[in-house]
């Protein structure tokens, strides 16, 4: 009987961290929540948005009256960054609800994602069984990547429905 340590190589050891990444997002309740609200936001903003357009309103002190324009035109607009031709600063709901809040989504995600592996202590043990942080930290960047291009995907789904 002979007892051998074998190291694998580092394509075994990324394929297992990998497995073990992607099954702990598919079975992640804050990833599926995410996805859905990422299909209504725009769903949602479009909606909200175009439910004004026609009403008036009267300033009391001048007698001006505003008519309310639409702010999207059509559904590419919510989707693309809208371009900044001024210098000044605008706060106004286009230059916020578009696909740009949907990257504070997949910022927290991240955040949340790799978190819980702290929280729980399973990164103790993965870092003294498995790999080393090189292989955790290619698996992470991979794994959030798909996931946050699966975010993505979804706000465009929603937005052209």
């Amino acid at each position: 009987m002979d007892n051998k340590f074998t190291s694998f190589s580092f394509k075994n050891r990324l394929k297992s961290m990998f497995s073990v990444d992607f099954r702990r997002l598919f079975i992640s309740p804050i990833y599926y929540i995410l996805i859905g609200i990422s299909f209504v936001i725009p769903i949602l903003v479009l909606v909200m948005t175009t439910l004004m357009v026609g009403t008036t309103s009267t300033d009391p002190v001048t007698g001006e009256i505003t008519v309310m324009e639409p702010i999207f035109t059509n559904a590419w607009q919510i989707i693309g960054s809208l371009p900044s031709n001024t210098t000044e600063m605008t706060l106004d709901i286009a230059t916020m609800c578009n696909i740009d809040m949907m990257y504070f989504m997949i910022a927290v995600f991240v955040c949340l994602f790799v978190s819980e592996e702290y929280r729980c202590g399973y990164c103790k043990n993965l870092f003294t069984v498995r790999g080393n942080k090189i292989d955790y930290v290619i698996s992470k960047t991979i794994t959030c990547f798909v996931a946050g291009g699966t975010i993505l995907l979804s706000f465009l789904i929603g937005s052209l429905i």
